[in-house]
């Protein structure tokens, strides 16, 4: 298999890059083979050491049964670790306080998410040796973040507990956000909620060595406890064995494994006594059991109140790094209460869509005409589908990796969503960019015919590969690098021009979110910022055409819905993607209200109400209904000279016909001034455009709504005020 993989590799290197000689294309495949040769022993390597971690395994669950079974030639050189100092003493004397009054009712299941704080202070003695051991992990002034899942051993009053906890925060040296995961595992004491963990960073060169937590159960508790204490470590470990005998029968079909960069690893061993906090008196014991049956196995039978949420305190010592560890009390919720939580959001955004669905589905009913599409900013629609376009994916991502009760509903959104963005928004996108482009390419060439014969502009001519530069002679002597130089940019040159505008934008699109893995602090604060201004191009292009292109319940329906993801993700604490609350979030919420104000200011009192006058160009602001003097002024070029010397302009020359209709233009209304139409405020039934063709006004006006040119010499019209 891997020879074929290598064959159609060097046909593929030898289809596609002919210009090179034969020795570089040799160089690339020695490259290549080199590679891959590297790539499969290191995956015969990781195989190789999961045999060892099996052999571990092995070892470690006969030294554990001789250990419980108090056999020494079994139990080999094994001894749990246990930590006495006295400072964790008193920490834990606190810690278990809870205990010396009433008896108190705990919740039987510790499985959900955790979020808090974590604070770390030296030992008395701490080594260097123990400070290098802690690598470049921020153990102090840390936000942690903890996903426990819990197994019940059968008849025993212990639960195996494992999982992961996530510790971010800021390194001292280059103030770079750092993160750490840890793999835990444990046990945990139902009727006393207390939790016993280890811990280890999955970075680690040491493997994670659950039988620790056997020197951390107190003598006090008995000999019961520490039995089902090595009971639930038992079956730890024969959870691991049976998920790597798993992996190693399915091995054919596995990827090949991307072995990890121990270069700043953290080898810290951490014992951690973890408290939750009693739900209440022992009578409430009954009612917390019945909740966690009916979240985790539904049936409809009972009728249970909600669960209130977890608190739990953790202390934690690591003798290897030299280091004690304690958290405030961290905030949870149970992974059964959490999944149906989110049922929640997946409702509320299904309704969110299909507002959306509703109001673009609208939008494309109306926008049908030219004019209706130039007066829509494709940009803004751009924006709106990008951001769909990712709502889609991640949705569609989440469908396959959350909950199974959750699955349709996570599909249902991202379908909704991918018809919004491939219907509605990326059709209207790529209709208005098309429309906008067809609009300027007549421009041009009005702007062109405008131009005397003879005198043409070299910068508007391409410059194609074929072509000679008039002065290469003068640069013969020019390095070959600088030529290079010159040819690409005359490639770049003609692709620029001969490039239609949505390719252009497809290509700064996939352009930019190839820049996501090299700078992503970057990246990120680029897309939420254009994110949060979707209605920025269409401010700037109602100003332009001086007129609006989309209607008021869609600039506010789609602006309300579209706060609706980021309240749920920055301002509630347990979402799906663990995001940390922030208050910064209201102000790119702030700042797209903002513009959907001002297009709502644009629809009402006009395209340009909020800019001073002084700003405001006047070569948009056209006359269509000038005076006979200043008509006469104005078609003083066409006419002869004396016409402008009349007496009475109106007589000087004739209004002609109206291309539209075919009727004959008069001054009807030429004595009647009006304040409402015209700079001049002279109303008139006549109109002129910019290009001195004069219609009527009841023809050209309608025919102005379906396109926006003049219809006899087909050069663009300014918005008809």
């Amino acid at each position: 298999m891997a020879r074929s993989v290598r064959l159609s590799w060097t046909w593929t290197w030898s289809c596609f890059l002919p210009s090179m000689s034969w020795k570089a294309i040799l160089l690339v495949l020695i490259a290549f083979i080199t590679l891959s040769d590297r790539v499969y022993a290191a995956r015969v390597l990781e195989r190789s050491d999961l045999f060892h971690t099996r052999t571990r395994l092995d070892r470690e669950l006969n030294e554990l049964q001789g250990y419980l079974h108090n056999n020494k030639s079994e139990q080999g050189t094994f001894v749990p670790h246990k930590d006495s100092d006295g400072k964790l003493q008193d920490a834990l004397q606190d810690l278990y306080s809870i205990h010396r009054g009433p008896p108190q009712a705990f919740f039987p299941n510790a499985s959900g998410y955790y979020f808090g704080k974590m604070s770390m202070w030296n030992q008395s003695h701490t080594s260097a040796q123990q400070v290098r051991e802690r690598g470049k992990a921020v153990w102090n002034h840390t936000n942690i973040y903890a996903g426990l899942r819990e197994r019940p051993v059968p008849d025993s009053h212990v639960s195996r507990v494992y999982g992961d906890m996530t510790l971010r925060g800021i390194a001292s040296d280059d103030d770079s956000l750092t993160t750490t995961t840890l793999e835990v595992a444990g046990v945990h004491v139902m009727r006393s909620g207390r939790i016993f963990l280890v811990g280890i960073p999955s970075m680690s060169h040491d493997p994670l060595d659950i039988r620790h937590v056997l020197g951390m159960i107190p003598q006090e508790e008995g000999m019961f406890l520490r039995n089902a204490t090595g009971q639930a470590c038992l079956a730890d470990i024969r959870a691991r064995i049976e998920r790597l005998d798993h992996v190693l029968a399915h091995w054919d079909s596995k990827a090949p494994p991307v072995l990890p960069d121990l270069r700043d690893q953290s080898n810290c061993t951490i014992q951690m006594y973890a408290q939750m906090m009693p739900a209440g008196p022992k009578h409430m014991q009954t009612e917390l059991d019945l909740s966690e049956r009916e979240l985790s196995n539904p049936t409809g039978l009972a009728v249970v109140h909600r669960a209130p949420q977890f608190q739990l305190n953790i202390i934690g010592v690591s003798s290897r790094c030299g280091m004690f560890l304690e958290t405030d009390t961290l905030l949870g919720k149970s992974r059964a209460q959490f999944w149906s939580d989110s049922r929640y959001y997946i409702a509320g955004m299904i309704c969110v869509v299909f507002v959306q669905l509703l109001l673009m589905s609208r939008e494309c009913e109306r926008i049908q005409t030219h004019t209706a599409i130039t007066r829509v900013s494709g940009i803004s629609l751009f924006i709106h589908a990008n951001f769909d376009a990712f709502l889609c994916i991640i949705h569609t991502m989440l469908a396959f990796s959350s909950n199974k009760f959750n699955t349709p509903g996570m599909l249902t959104i991202g379908f909704m969503t991918g018809i919004l963005f491939f219907a509605f928004e990326c059709h209207l996108a790529v209709t208005a960019f098309r429309q906008h482009s067809e609009l300027a390419q007549e421009a041009a060439a009005a702007a062109a015919r405008t131009m005397t014969p003879g005198h043409n502009n070299p910068a508007q001519e391409p410059l194609l590969d074929s072509e000679e530069d008039s002065s290469s002679d003068s640069h013969v002597d020019q390095s070959a690098w600088h030529e290079y130089c010159h040819i690409l940019l005359r490639r770049i040159r003609y692709l620029r021009e001969h490039t239609s505008t949505s390719a252009r934008w497809l290509i700064a699109v996939i352009a930019f979110w190839m820049l996501a893995p090299f700078f992503p602090v970057q990246f990120v604060f680029i897309f939420l910022l254009i994110s949060s201004s979707p209605w920025v191009p269409q401010i700037y292009c109602n100003i332009q055409r001086r007129s609006t292109g989309l209607l008021t319940s869609t600039v506010l329906g789609m602006t309300v819905t579209r706060c609706y993801v980021p309240i749920y993700l920055f301002r509630f604490r347990f979402n799906i993607l663990f995001f940390d609350p922030s208050p910064w979030v209201w102000l790119p919420i702030g700042w797209c209200c903002a513009q959907a104000l001002v297009l709502v200011g644009q629809n009402v009192a006009g395209p340009l109400f909020f800019l001073p006058r002084s700003w405001r160009r006047s070569e948009h602001d056209w006359n269509w209904h000038p005076t006979p003097a200043e008509l006469a002024s104005m078609l003083s070029q066409d006419r002869d000279e004396e016409a402008s010397h009349q007496a009475d302009p109106a007589s000087s020359f004739e209004l002609g016909d109206c291309p539209i209709c075919l009727m004959p233009n008069e001054w009807d209304s030429a004595t009647a001034p009006s304040s409402m139409s015209g700079r001049s405020g002279y109303n008139s039934s006549i109109v002129v455009a910019p290009c001195h063709h004069i219609f009527h006004k009841e023809c050209l006006i309608p025919w102005m709504e379906i396109k926006q040119i003049c219809p006899s010499c087909r050069l663009p019209l300014p918005m008809y005020e």
